[in-house]
């Protein structure tokens, strides 16, 4: 018997259910195994249906060639004792070789939780606009609503913002980031300019919260003086504190108040201090991200879920004394 291999067109044999199948390769060289990453596009070679994380449309690798089916056809398609002949290539996995697609499921759930996100933010638009009774027929197959550009406001926590402040079609800017922009108060104040209608937003681990105020950060005439005036201010919390976005407190201007130092500022006191309670930048320290913020007792809307001290007054950033992890500053866009 001759040991010589036989040539590549002559190497046949019968599959089951009497499928002949031609062996173009030589008999002497194996074909390496192929490996996920050589999987198909998008969708399986025989339907064309797109692949399923689970179910009929999960990929299946097809190991000797590396090409993908979607797992109805590869039941479809099997023979006797499990094998394919893959229909791009004709060439023969067996049932051993013949996996699910590892790789691209991973990818697959994982896209699968991106688009869950993106579905979630723009339902939140919607339902926005839907209370504010903008919405149209057509207008529900998109989100209506853009966040400002550059906010670090999720979907979810505009909107409660937007609704705490009264008004689902209001508009806002934001100004300044400490990420972004910089910590130092002159980086604050260069940012800010003479906006007015404020609205401060800080995070501090999972916490969101801030207040707005209806003037602006108005300077003293001498750089190292402070200035103290009246406005309306309005504290509350978007995340972490209640089970939904919630008011704190709406103090008039007749109670009220803003104290902001000049660039040079002074010894003692703040950069800036909100409606009695909220301190950026307290004893004049360089970072703006320092702040010092306690809530009375008597003024804890029911439902308060974060921290207390001693004397159960509440401590939005988690403590009395707190390094924000971001402060940004929006301001009302004139409508």
């Amino acid at each position: 018997m001759s040991l010589e291999p036989r040539p590549a067109a002559a190497a046949s044999r019968l599959l089951p259910d009497g499928i002949a199948y031609i062996d173009t390769r030589p008999t002497t060289t194996p074909r390496p195994m192929a490996d996920a990453s050589d999987d198909d596009g998008p969708t399986c070679a025989v339907c064309f249906d797109g692949w399923e994380v689970d179910g009929d449309q999960m990929p299946m690798n097809l190991g000797r060639c590396g090409h993908a089916l979607c797992n109805g056809c590869v039941r479809r398609l099997k023979g006797a004792n499990g094998s394919i002949i893959c229909p791009t290539c004709k060439v023969v996995s067996t049932a051993a070789c013949i996996t699910k697609s590892y790789d691209m499921i991973k990818v697959l759930k994982y896209l699968r939780k991106e688009n869950a996100s993106t579905r979630i933010a723009d339902l939140q638009g919607r339902v926005g606009e839907l209370i504010a009774g903008k919405a149209s027929l057509q207008s529900l197959h998109k989100p209506l609503v853009n966040l400002p550009e550059g906010t670090s406001l999720t979907q979810s926590q505009y909107y409660g913002l937007l609704k705490l402040m009264g008004d689902y079609t209001m508009k806002l800017r934001s100004l300044y980031r400490t990420s972004l922009h910089g910590t130092a108060y002159g980086d604050l104040l260069d940012r800010v300019g003479d906006k007015t209608r404020l609205v401060f937003i800080i995070r501090k681990d999972e916490y969101v919260f801030g207040a707005s105020i209806s003037a602006g950060l108005r300077l003293p005439d001498d750089p190292t003086d402070t200035n103290h005036y009246k406005c309306d201010v309005l504290r509350f919390s978007l995340a972490g504190h209640f089970a939904q976005p919630t008011i704190i407190e709406d103090i008039p201007p007749r109670y009220g108040h803003v104290t902001v130092a000049g660039r040079e500022g002074g010894v003692f006191g703040e950069r800036v201090f909100i409606g009695g309670f909220l301190a950026l930048g307290p004893w004049m320290t360089a970072d703006i991200r320092s702040c010092q913020l306690l809530t009375h007792r008597d003024d804890v809307p029911a439902g308060y879920t974060g921290v207390r001290d001693r004397f159960d007054h509440a401590l939005l950033g988690g403590s009395f004394e707190f390094h924000a992890d971001e402060i940004e500053i929006l301001t009302v866009v004139a409508q």
